[in-house]
């Protein structure tokens, strides 16, 4: 195996380590019954200043980083084509300021004026409202094109689109499928509490890919104490990245 996949792969198993041992230790802390309030409030899946929620804003800002290093080798000044790498670290920078300030929580009370009577209490979703629907399909159909146009501009042999296509897979499964379904439970219940576990913990998964994605872009330029520079071409205006040779 060459050091580029055992380097991804290595980052992906501490990533995914890290991720199901914080969704152990929220659902430990609930069979215990929390007897540590400042403790639960810290395990706690489902609040937004827990270690989770922090533990992700680094992380995806970290995938923002790499994929920012790949961006500023690639631009070639010549050609103004080659500034749509930035979109790459700019949708990092974006999924983890959502996360830092909650964007799509607010966005999402603000979409409950959309419901019958306006009040998501009367609405069949008394937890979430209908912030999925609203916000959550148009991003992954918004996020299915800029891929989709995005990998024309990436180097060829780049896994990038299959691994941010898995992370974004992943992630919404949780952050829209699971957290659906969570209306459906009562409120602290056990039942509640593996659905926040089965929702966090899927977003958290799908992060750790999306990491590790941009990794594979800022990989090349990453000193591996290698004797020869693995590096892309600069941005063609005939085509995709190739690596250089």
């Amino acid at each position: 195996m060459s050091p580029l996949p055992a380097i991804s792969t290595r980052l992906l198993r501490s990533l995914f380590f890290i991720d199901l041992t914080l969704v152990t230790l929220y659902l430990v802390n609930h069979v215990a019954g929390g007897p540590i309030w400042k403790l639960t409030q810290l395990l706690d899946l489902n609040n937004e200043d827990s270690l989770a929620t922090w533990y992700s804003v680094c992380k995806l800002f970290t995938g923002g980083l790499l994929a920012l290093l790949f961006a500023l080798h690639i631009l070639d000044r010549r050609n103004p084509r080659s500034l749509v790498v930035l979109s790459v670290p700019a949708l990092f920078a974006a999924l983890s300021l959502d996360e830092a300030i909650q964007i799509h929580e607010w966005l999402g009370r603000k979409s409950d004026a959309l419901l019958p009577a306006g009040d998501r209490a009367a609405s069949g979703l008394p937890g979430t409202g209908a912030w999925m629907v609203f916000l959550g399909i148009p991003f992954a159909i918004a996020f299915t094109f800029w891929l989709r146009w995005i990998r024309h501009h990436l180097p060829s042999a780049s896994p990038f689109t299959r691994q941010m296509a898995l992370g974004v897979g992943v992630l919404l499964s949780g952050a829209l499928g699971f957290e659906a379904l969570s209306n459906v439970a009562v409120p602290g219940s056990l039942a509640h509490t593996l659905l926040i576990a089965g929702e966090e913990g899927l977003e958290m998964i799908g992060a750790s890919v999306m990491v590790s994605a941009g990794l594979v872009l800022a990989s090349p330029y990453v000193d591996l104490g290698q004797q020869e520079e693995r590096a892309y071409g600069p941005l063609r205006a005939g085509g995709p990245l190739k690596r250089a040779s």
